[in-house]
């Protein structure tokens, strides 16, 4: 099983209505360690499909080749986006960190269905019939949907993905939950994770 992991998000220079709301809450509640914030789609994606196959699907169901760019990460790329649990695994100093939000275990979605069927209808590694249907949560006016198990092992699951970038002297993965917990989810039915972006030297 291939996994993979899809975002979508604006082009350079188009104004992006959720990150602006989400940098207004985010100045309301008084964290004013944050220097900006960018917000796109989140798709994971476990199928038996080739890249190919995926830029196709990305380029005629998920994005508006106009105003929207997409980026794939497949398995090997992935072991550079570690999810990190104590300040110990992040710098002393300001950076860069993603937020992925998305439901728990347990909570369905029809948006993954609705993927799912416009794969079929691709020809993109056919789904069985008995997909269950699921719900959409909303929070702050941002929808954040889980997951859609297929039957025959194949998995999508949709969310958002959140670039936190921090201001230089302050305290970075304790603010960066804050928000998380405070702005992006709900802790209640929403999981998060967070991941520190290390910059390679030239």
């Amino acid at each position: 099983m291939r996994s993979s992991i899809i975002t979508v998000f604006n082009k350079k220079g188009i104004y992006n209505s959720e990150a602006e709301s989400v940098k207004r809450d985010i100045k309301v509640l008084g964290f004013d360690f944050v220097e900006d914030i960018e917000v796109s789609s989140l798709y994971i994606v476990e199928l038996d499909v080739n890249r190919e196959e995926l830029k196709m699907f990305c380029e005629k169901i998920l994005i508006d080749p106009v105003i929207q760019g997409y980026q794939i990460l497949e398995n090997d790329e992935l072991d550079s986006h570690k999810n990190i649990n104590d300040e110990k695994s992040s710098s002393a100093s300001g950076g860069e960190y993603l937020v992925d939000v998305y439901y728990k275990k347990g909570v369905m979605d029809p948006v993954a269905e609705t993927i799912m069927l416009a794969m079929k209808d691709m020809g993109i590694n056919p789904v069985r019939n008995d997909i269950m249907c699921g719900i959409i949560q909303q929070k702050n006016s941002r929808c954040i949907i889980q997951s859609q198990n297929i039957s025959n092992g194949a998995k999508v699951s949709t969310g958002k993905r959140y670039l936190v970038k921090m201001k230089d002297g302050k305290e970075q993965l304790q603010n960066v939950k804050k928000i998380a917990e405070k702005v992006f989810c709900n802790t209640i039915i929403q999981d998060y994770k967070v991941i520190k972006i290390v910059k390679r030297k030239a």
